[in-house]
């Protein structure tokens, strides 16, 4: 007998305070049925007389059995015609079964294509709960969590912010955001973002959401609501059968407090940055704009650590300058320039940026999965025989993010990566920076061409160099229209206008929106 690879779920053995165990089939078009599981339970198609009986072509008339015996759950294939998948591996054997997993019925053995699924749950003391959610094209995202987001869950096995259903360039996808419990889909453990499609079912925690044509249609257990006015200080870490570590950095800010950067010109000392305090959000795609001189490159060094200033930046509790050793891992760096050797391909590099960016322990096939998934979303799929050097200059940017993100960071900082790109591939790019802020991630970049894609900015830093003492100062944060009505301009680009120096093609206002600034 056999068991499919599959994340730990909850054993039956160990799950004696919860409901009966039952199946829940969906398709495409959502929500079919539930099936009590007790003792052996066949399953075929509609017309044959079988204890669950699926609306589908696909499944034989006789296609398998579930069997109870000993506190575990086995699932036979009856010899049918395209097989059975479970958790994304098509199996002909014996195989045992836990609470969470998906058994789907495939067309033409082909397990990526599945017309039908049953999940495998406990049935919770008062049913289910179904919620549908608005998921067309008009609908950007999606975000669902025990936290207050557009689907608020009880289920305590849902992190705060646990998951979201994005509308990507690519495609719709799922994006788990570094969830205790993690998210699954048909089955298989997410890592970071997965393509999603029609009739596939996603876990988060035991709440199942069925992805239908224009839709998501999220199942919910009644207990779980019931619970919510007394469990409601539950943290992650108190649901059993945690799949992750519960100290994963989840939803830690980013707070910069620097009080002033000096270095020494010559035989005096001088002030590059000045009195900037602010805060950045996980998931936010935060654009840092600056007029000539005003220091944005040494404001990324003092925030990275790299070149430390007055002040302290943490994220969390975590001081970047006083644990610098520790968290110069979670820092991702793509600089305007990129640093890639020509005769490696791009699948060699990033398989080399893993195995040197990830702890020792990681196995080669969890190295070749984070090398999978960050060409996926990085758009570099069809590239990974291609020299680097065979590369065109977007598609090298691309590897260098793809570089830093197969290290897993939680800070990206990139300086002027469009930088030789034409419009179109320019928003490209920035569409897979957007991407990888939805994973949770604090993304930073500065760029010369900021109404390319200003839609896709959560944030707007803006950096002026003061003509009264020489140093830059934060002269705006927040959001993209806050900024324009701040400064009194249509685009982004005429912020750089209002305080670049007459000389420089500017109006030369830096000190007055200072002033403006400190005096809000």
């Amino acid at each position: 007998m056999s068991r499919p690879g599959r994340m730990p779920t909850m054993r039956l053995a160990d799950a004696t305070d919860d409901g009966p165990l039952e199946l829940l089939g969906f398709c495409a078009g959502g929500f079919v049925g539930e099936w009590p599981l007790v003792g052996s339970v066949t399953v075929g198609r509609v017309g044959s007389g079988s204890d669950v009986e699926i609306p589908s072509g696909v499944v034989s008339s006789s296609h398998g059995e579930l069997t109870i015996a000993d506190g575990h759950v086995w699932y036979r294939d009856l010899h049918s015609t395209n097989g059975t998948v479970i958790n994304g591996e098509l199996v002909r054997a014996d195989v045992e079964v836990s609470a969470g997993d998906l058994i789907a019925f495939p067309v033409g053995h082909d397990p990526e294509h599945a017309e039908f699924s049953l999940v495998l749950m406990h049935r919770p003391p008062g049913g289910w709960l179904r919620r549908s959610v608005e998921f067309d094209r008009s609908v950007l995202q999606v975000v669902l969590g025990r936290g207050n987001y557009d689907v608020s869950l009880r289920d305590a096995y849902v992190s705060q912010r646990h998951a979201s259903f994005f509308h990507s360039s690519k495609g719709p996808v799922v994006i788990d955001y570094r969830s205790t419990n993690g998210v699954r889909l048909n089955g298989r453990p997410v890592h970071g973002s997965a393509s999603i499609r029609p009739g596939d079912v996603v876990m988060l925690g035991q709440t199942p959401v069925c992805v239908c044509e224009d839709e998501l249609l999220v199942l919910e257990g009644v207990r779980a609501v019931a619970a919510a006015s007394s469990d409601s200080g539950a943290t992650e870490s108190s649901a059993p059968g945690s799949v992750l570590p519960a100290q994963v950095p989840s939803g830690e800010a980013l707070v910069i407090q620097i009080e002033r950067k000096n270095v020494w010109d010559c035989v005096r000392e001088k002030t590059l940055l000045k009195d900037i305090n602010l805060s950045i959000e996980p998931g936010e795609l935060v654009l840092v704009l600056g007029g000539s001189g005003a220091g944005k490159t040494t404001f990324f060094n003092a925030v990275m650590g790299y070149d430390k200033a007055q002040g302290s930046v943490h994220l969390g509790d975590m001081d970047v300058y006083e644990e610098y050793e520790s968290i110069k891992y979670q820092i991702g760096y793509v600089p305007q320039h990129d640093l890639l050797r020509l005769n490696d391909s791009v699948h060699e590099t990033l398989l080399s940026a893993t195995m040197l960016k990830m702890p020792s322990r990681t196995s080669q096939a969890e190295c070749e999965r984070r090398v999978a998934w960050a060409a996926s979303l990085l758009g570099l799929g069809r590239e990974m025989s291609t020299m680097v050097g065979r590369l065109s200059g977007g598609q090298r940017k691309r590897l260098s993010i793809a570089v830093e993100l197969v290290g897993d960071p939680q800070l990206f900082f990139l300086d002027e990566p469009d930088s030789g790109l034409d419009g179109v591939m320019s928003r490209s790019l920035m569409q897979n920076l957007r991407d990888i802020a939805d994973l949770g991630k604090m993304v930073l970049v500065i760029t010369h061409g900021p109404d390319r894609a200003a839609d896709l900015f959560s944030k707007v830093i803006v950096l002026a160099k003061s003509e009264a003492d020489g140093a830059g100062h934060l002269v705006f944060c927040g959001a993209v229209d806050e900024a324009k009505a701040f400064f009194g301009v249509r685009e982004l680009e005429g912020i750089i206008r209002r305080i670049n120096r007459p000389d420089e093609g500017g109006e030369g206002r830096a000190d007055e929106y200072i002033r403006k600034w400190e005096g809000r």
